[in-house]
């Protein structure tokens, strides 16, 4: 596998993260997926809640190896961590090493709004009802998204698919299916509390990337 079969801009770019208020009890569930690359294991993705009152902070850890033995032909790793207060996002701090390929978002609410500074390009002031785009929180569909991993906005139309069901930690659950649209070929499944479910991605190399939370 070459890195173009999984560039930032194909896949971890739409990456982000958006808390938004979800009963007390579905957001304190920590959120841990296995990535698999056409079934075969490469990676882990946390999402990490802690709560003190109305703030709430969110950690975000992924690491994906792609490898024949002691061989990488593709690394990446990704940390992130959101304070929110009341709902509201009040800050966000990236870093992400795209097999080699450094990226980084910082953002910041003032009273000008949601200031981005990411290595996609200039600050600016994002839509006051922008989020991340980390999809681990059906809510984010709700409005325009942007990367976690370098501060892009993202330009999808997403589209609920319907109703099924999912694998999720060794059960069968009910679960929303959506497509992001655009020109990534993405799907999310969302559990009843509204908490990320599962994920599927093709990749630009035919390869199927999937999510499975465990």
């Amino acid at each position: 596998m070459t890195r173009a079969t999984l560039h930032r801009r194909q896949f971890y770019g739409v990456l982000g993260v958006a808390f938004i208020a979800l009963p007390a009890r579905a957001a304190q569930d920590d959120l841990s997926f296995r990535i698999l690359r056409d079934g075969r294991d490469i990676g882990r993705h946390l999402v990490a809640f802690s709560h003190d009152g109305a703030a709430t902070t969110v950690k975000i850890t992924t690491d994906i190896r792609v490898g024949f033995g002691p061989i990488t032909f593709y690394r990446f790793a990704q940390r992130a961590t959101e304070q929110w207060n009341a709902g509201t996002l009040t800050t966000l701090v990236s870093e992400t090493d795209d097999d080699g390929t450094k990226d980084y978002l910082r953002a910041v609410r003032t009273n000008a709004g949601l200031t981005i500074d990411g290595s996609a390009g200039p600050a600016f002031v994002a839509p006051s009802h922008a989020r991340p785009a980390s999809h681990w929180s059906r809510l984010e569909l709700d409005g325009p998204m942007f990367s976690v991993q370098n501060g892009a906005m993202l330009d999808f139309a997403p589209k609920l698919l319907g109703h099924d069901t999912i694998q999720s930690r060794g059960q069968s659950i009910p679960a929303s299916r959506h497509a992001l649209g655009g020109k990534i070929k993405l799907e999310l499944w969302y559990d009843a509390a509204g908490l990320w479910a599962g994920l599927r991605l093709m990749a630009s190399d035919g390869s199927l990337i999937t999510y499975e939370r465990i």
